[in-house]
Parts: C-alpha cells; structure tokens; sequence
C-alpha cells in the first residue's frame, strides 16, 4: 500500500463531484483499511506517500502479481506513469532472488484496475485506461505461466474491479447490468443489484470479506457464504473514483 498523498484532491476522476476530496478524512479511511487487512491476518507493507502524484495511493493500477511473478503496469492516464517505478523496486525486494519482475513498454496501457485474477484466470477488461496492446501484454506475461487471460468489454464505468471482485477461486461477485456474467464461463457469479455496484468491490482474505460502508445486499449475499464481514467508510476514497481493491496489491 502507499499513503495518501497531500495533493489526493487533484485525483484523477471522471465524475468530479461538488464536495472537494477531505485529505485527511481520506487518510483515516486509509488507515482504517490498512488496521482491517491486518486484522484478517495479513502483513501490510505502506511506501510513504508521492506528493507529485495524487493518484498515487493507488497501488494496484501500477502492478499484477501472481505468485513470485509480477508485471509492472503502464497507465492509461499519462499523470499517473511516474507512480510505477517506486512500486516495481519495492515488489522487486518484496518477492526476493526467486522473483520476476518485468515492464510494459508503449504502446501498451493497462490498469491493474482492470485485471482481476481468479484461480488460473486473469480477466482483463478492455477500458479506456486498458488498451489491445494491454491485453496482449498480460496475455504474453501469464500466458508463459500457465494462466488463461479473458478480454472483458469495459463501458460506461472506470474499470472492470469497479463492478467485480473475486469471492474465492470459484466464485465472483458482479453488479447486475454491467458485464455479461458469460464472460466468467463456469464460475459462480453472484450478482448484487446495481444501485449497489460500489460495494461490489470487495476484498476477501483469510475467510474475511472487506466491503464498502452501507450496502447491505452486498453484505448479506457474503455473510450467507459463511465470511467475516468488516464495513468501512470510504466517501473521500469513491470522490476519487476509488474503490478498496485500488488500495493494495495483495502479493501471492
């Protein structure tokens, strides 16, 4: 994870809203994640915040990782390319001499918000911030590994996490009317109503299920499959068109 940057008003967002972004409020939710990651049993590694990027708490745009295999990222947004490096060193110390780290090279963009891995599967979707040649570059890096990688058509909302998470490697959690669930073959989709969509960005660790504040279907539909649930506030993280995957890169 990073930290919130001083500048996290002037985020990157397709839908400014009328209330400016409350830095510090952004940085108590920040470290309310970080204390439920923690609590569910992960250790949690935070760089210092990159003031020249606001964007930068982010993390998860700028790397995919699989194993002791990662692939740094180039972002869809030019503001946002200077986040990658930082990230790319630390994970390259993280994951040790058996690692391999490799890079995206122009023209190729991807998002790690658009890549979503579950089991042997990277879903990938094809946004403005993810383009062709993205997707061909996740299909040659994992590919090479052993993992199938699916194209997934990404229109009228940011990214593919934005309306889909993993639950387990069976299993995902989508909102209604925004992917075709065909997209996912014979996984488990389990779908939340869309006025619900925001929470239907999930973080499922260690048999604890991390959601978004305030939306109860989506809350219900994993209590029902046995899980911990954590609730948390994230208005000043959404005014950024951010969600709790975008947050952390989850290495293994």
């Amino acid at each position: 994870m990073r930290g919130i940057s001083a500048t996290f008003r002037d985020a990157v967002v397709m839908h400014p809203t009328a209330e400016a972004i409350d830095v510090e409020r952004a940085r108590l939710q920040h470290a309310a994640y970080v204390h439920a990651l923690r609590s569910a049993g992960l250790v949690v590694e935070i760089m210092p915040p990159l003031d020249a990027h606001p964007d930068a708490c982010f993390v998860e745009d700028c790397a995919l990782v699989a194993g002791a295999h990662a692939l740094v990222t180039r972002p869809g947004a030019l503001s946002r390319r200077g986040e990658t490096e930082s990230v790319a060193e630390r994970i390259v110390d993280l994951l040790g001499d058996t690692g391999r780290v490799e890079r995206t090279y122009a023209p190729a963009t991807i998002d790690g918000g658009d890549c979503l891995r579950v089991g042997k599967t990277w879903f990938v979707g094809r946004s403005a911030r993810t383009n062709d040649e993205g997707v061909r570059r996740v299909r040659e890096f994992f590919g090479a590994l052993g993992f199938a990688v699916v194209e997934v058509p990404v229109e009228g909302f940011l990214h593919l996490k934005c309306v889909a998470s993993r639950i387990d490697d069976g299993a995902v959690l989508l909102a209604e009317g925004t992917v075709d669930p065909a997209h996912f073959g014979n996984l488990e989709v389990v779908t939340v109503p869309r006025d619900e969509a925001y929470a239907a960005n999930a973080v499922v660790v260690q048999g604890t299920a991390i959601i978004a504040k305030g939306f109860p279907r989506v809350r219900a539909a994993l209590e029902q499959r046995g899980l911990r649930i954590i609730e948390l506030a994230l208005s000043e993280i959404a005014k950024a068109d951010g969600s709790l995957t975008c947050l952390s890169i989850v290495l293994g």
